[in-house]
C-alpha cells in the first residue's frame, strides 16, 4: 500500500478517542456512518457499509497525525481503494480522505461527528437531520472484523 505524502511517525496517536461510530453528510444530508472499532489483539479498523450495499473495511494503521487503511470487500477480499481519518479532538471530529483505486490523489475532506445515545447530543440533533434520513444497515462489528 502506497501512503503517498503522509509522514511516518513513531507516536502511536489515541486510539480509544476513534473508537465508535461516525456520523457524515452526504449530498447535503446526514446519510452514512462509519463504525471504528478494536479486535482483542487492539487493532484499530474502519468497517463501512458501502452505497452499493456491501462492506467495506480494513485495518487501520497510525501514520504521522493520520491512521490508514487499505480497504476491501468483506464479502471478496476485492479491494476497494484507501482511507485515511485524523482525529479533530478539539470539536471531537474525524476528518477523513478517500483514494480511489488508481489514483494518487486524496479525495476532498469529509467531516464525521461521533454518535452517542443521549437524545439531547446525538449526531441527529447536532446535525438538525430527522433519523429516518439515515441509511446505515451494518452486521455487527465482530462479523466485519473477521471479515478483515
Amino acid at each position: 500500500v502506497d501512503y503517498g505524502d503522509l509522514p511516518a511517525s513513531g507516536a502511536e496517536p489515541r486510539v480509544a478517542a476513534l473508537v465508535g461510530e461516525w456520523y457524515y453528510r452526504e449530498h447535503g444530508s446526514l446519510s452514512m456512518k462509519y463504525m471504528l472499532d478494536r479486535d482483542d489483539a487492539e487493532n484499530l479498523y474502519f468497517v463501512e457499509q458501502h452505497s452499493t450495499a456491501r462492506e467495506v473495511c480494513g485495518l487501520l494503521v497510525p501514520h504521522g497525525e493520520w491512521y490508514i487503511a487499505s480497504l476491501v470487500f468483506s464479502d471478496t477480499g476485492e479491494h476497494h481503494g484507501t482511507i485515511r481519518l485524523q482525529l479533530q479532538s478539539a470539536m471531537d471530529i474525524v476528518v477523513s480522505n478517500f483514494r480511489a483505486l488508481g489514483t494518487t490523489d486524496w479525495g476532498h475532506d469529509v467531516a464525521a461527528l461521533r454518535g452517542c445515545h443521549d437524545p439531547e447530543t446525538t449526531i441527529m440533533s447536532r446535525m438538525s437531520s430527522p433519523v429516518s434520513s439515515l441509511r446505515v444497515p451494518m452486521t455487527p462489528m465482530s462479523a466485519s472484523l473477521k471479515a478483515c
